[in-house]
């Protein structure tokens, strides 16, 4: 069974391509199945658990950090952090005491902001954020606060 293929950027033979599928029920019903397939394989939420389990999995067997909470998703970050590209910038929403904004930075991530209500984690943030160079330097917006300090 084939698939239903043209030239990418070619609205014209992506029309032919869609009027001769149209033309085929049983081709289209294929196609519908194998897509189904797919998209249990790969796309329900228990095989993207299991991915991400398979990419959090050390090479010599799990060590999950204990609780509190915090710790746990610290080293999620942690292991998620060498696949991701350092020069996107990051949002962090609740960034607490800054702990989070401050293992981006230190990982080389260069544009990240955080966004917190609370206006004891802001000051526990931007005392911990003080040892950066102003250029690197996570930001940490607080609440009601018009722009972000560093």
């Amino acid at each position: 069974m084939r698939s239903c293929s043209y030239r990418p950027g070619d609205p014209d033979a992506l029309a032919t391509a869609l009027r001769e599928l149209s033309k085929d029920r049983e081709r289209v019903a294929e196609l519908g199945r194998r897509a189904r397939t797919r998209f249990e394989r790969d796309y329900t939420s228990a095989a993207i658990g299991r991915r991400l389990g398979e990419l959090l999995e050390p090479p010599d067997g799990p060590t999950w950090v204990r609780p509190p909470r915090f710790l746990l998703r610290l080293d999620l970050v942690r292991r998620l952090l060498p696949r991701l590209r350092r020069d996107l910038p990051v949002l962090e929403v609740g960034y607490g005491a800054g702990a989070m904004l401050e293992e981006l930075a230190v990982q080389g991530f260069g544009r990240v902001v955080g966004i917190d209500l609370s206006k004891s984690a802001a000051r526990l943030a931007r005392g911990r954020l003080a040892r950066f160079p102003a250029g690197p330097a996570p930001r940490s917006c607080g609440p009601r606060s018009t722009r972000c300090t560093r």
